[in-house]
């Protein structure tokens, strides 16, 4: 069993690593959280929503699950110009399982819902594609 806190880290190596020099268009733009100022367009994000540890009657930790958006973000007037990245994203992590990523292990991922949305900064529309993935990990 990991440190606590630690399965989130393994969780965001995982992740960083099944999408990086993976996904369509991207290459390495791939970011936990936000992306750092100035990111070239298109890029992918990955942030933690809703973390939670599954433990025995006794108390006994035995893993965490967490739900984690990933999505595929650029200034664009149309979601299809990100619908091959999110695509992409969905097939990098739906229905994956058992991986070993440094530390840790995650055991299982898989999407439980699409996400899309569009924000405005400076006039410009900037879309988000992709989706809620519920990831199991030790």
């Amino acid at each position: 069993m990991a440190a606590p806190g630690l399965e989130l880290v393994t969780v965001e190596t995982w992740l960083y690593t099944r999408l990086a020099n993976n996904a369509v268009g991207v290459s390495d733009r791939v970011y936990a959280d936000v992306a750092p100022r100035g990111s070239t367009f298109p890029l992918v994000i990955y942030q933690l929503q809703t973390p939670e540890d599954v433990m025995t009657l006794s108390g006994v930790r035995i893993m965490t699950r967490g739900t984690w958006i990933v999505k595929a973000v650029m200034p664009t007037q149309s979601f299809g110009d990100l619908s091959e990245i999110a695509e992409l994203i969905d097939s990098r992590l739906h229905r994956q399982r058992y991986t070993i990523a440094g530390e840790g292990i995650v055991l299982a991922c898989v999407r439980e819902a699409p996400f899309k949305m569009t924000e405005v900064t400076d006039g410009l529309p900037i879309r988000h594609l992709g989706g809620f993935f519920r990831v199991f990990a030790q």
